[in-house]
């Protein structure tokens, strides 16, 4: 797969050879070894449920803390107990609309393709042909094995994590919701495909029932970061395992733009922001799979500042790093639920 050959000159890039990149892109290159990139990342590896339950207690107390300190119910669960009616409204709500969402955007996919197309061309600004197709193709892919995973019929596999009350304080608090908040947590080898929900983000004094304006905002903005979790966790599940960069969220508990998120991407590649050995390998991958790059030095590419301008430029590095991220998944899946019927009127692309 390494294009790069031992013993060649290899050069640095400068504006010249970022010209040249532009050029080489637009020509007839062999991209098997890109498109395996899309497919590879997204393979599933199971494990039994020996291993599973030897895994799962370790990985709960890292991110959430002793076992003791909360419980670990089922939506289904919750339902039957007709306990904690707050935590499963909004959860239930979430999941539901998780489930919406998701298949509302392979149903726009299939169904508008023309308009789908204009979509990510003007708002994700991929134009070359060829990649977009692929990176659509691969969407569509991921999207479709998302269902088995946010299943309409079935949600025993939404695990919520509720802060046991008599035991000690440790589990994550509202008031301390940052960058560093675990709201999620899967293993892409668990054969179950369970994704655990952190409910301590929702206050424990809120009470929907209060008829004022101000509660009605907090439990929307609790039921979208709910939604946008288990989405977020949903494409970890079907064995995405990486996160390369948590999107920002407005007050709302939703997404920020498409165009913001583009830029926050973009910012954080220079500023070298990334989660920075996932995303350097990816990087690594993917410019020794591309023989546009076969003649540059890796180094040279993997400068901030030339990543920043490859990404504007290169529509299959682009792609990847989009395709492979969560959170970028989960957006895409989010904005296109909201311009639904946009898409359906057939008027031209949100």
């Amino acid at each position: 797969m390494a294009w790069q050959a031992i013993g060649e000159d290899l050069y640095d890039v400068d504006d010249e050879k970022l010209a040249e990149i532009q050029r080489r892109l637009t020509q007839d290159n062999n991209m098997e070894d890109v498109y395996e990139i899309f497919a590879r990342s997204s393979k599933k590896i199971v494990l039994s449920m020996k291993e599973m339950d030897a895994i799962l207690p370790k990985m709960t107390k890292l991110f959430f803390g002793e076992e003791s300190e909360f419980d670990l119910k089922s939506l289904s669960q919750l339902k039957e107990e007709k306990a904690s009616s707050v935590i499963y409204d909004i959860y239930n709500e979430a999941f539901n609309n998780a489930v919406k969402h998701l298949n509302d955007a392979v149903s726009v996919i299939n169904d508008e393709q023309g308009i789908f197309e204009s979509y990510i061309s003007d708002r994700i600004q991929m134009k070359d042909k060829d990649a977009l197709r692929f990176f659509i193709d691969s969407l569509l892919n991921k999207l479709k094995r998302m269902t088995s995973i946010l299943d309409g019929d079935n949600n025993e596999n939404i695990i919520l994590l509720i802060k046991n009350k008599s035991k000690a304080e440790t589990v994550m608090q509202p008031e301390a919701i940052n960058k560093d908040t675990i709201f999620g947590l899967t293993s892409i080898g668990d054969p179950l495909d369970r994704m655990f929900i952190n409910t301590a983000i929702v206050p424990e004094d809120l009470n929907p029932s209060n008829n004022n304006f101000q509660t009605f905002q907090d439990r929307e903005k609790y039921i979208n970061l709910a939604t946008g979790t288990m989405l977020h966790e949903a494409v970890h599940a079907i064995g995405l395992p990486e996160d390369y960069i948590y999107l920002n969220v407005e007050d709302t508990g939703g997404f920020v733009s498409i165009e913001q998120s583009l830029a926050q991407i973009k910012y954080a590649i220079e500023n070298n922001f990334m989660e920075k050995e996932h995303f350097n390998y990816l990087c690594h991958l993917y410019f020794l799979s591309n023989p546009v790059y076969k003649d540059l030095s890796l180094e040279s590419l993997m400068k901030p500042s030339n990543l920043k301008r490859l990404f504007q430029l290169d529509d299959y590095f682009k792609g990847v790093l989009l395709i492979n991220n969560p959170d970028t998944v989960s957006q895409i899946i989010s904005d296109i639920a909201k311009n639904n019927e946009l898409f359906r009127r057939g008027d031209g692309a949100p």
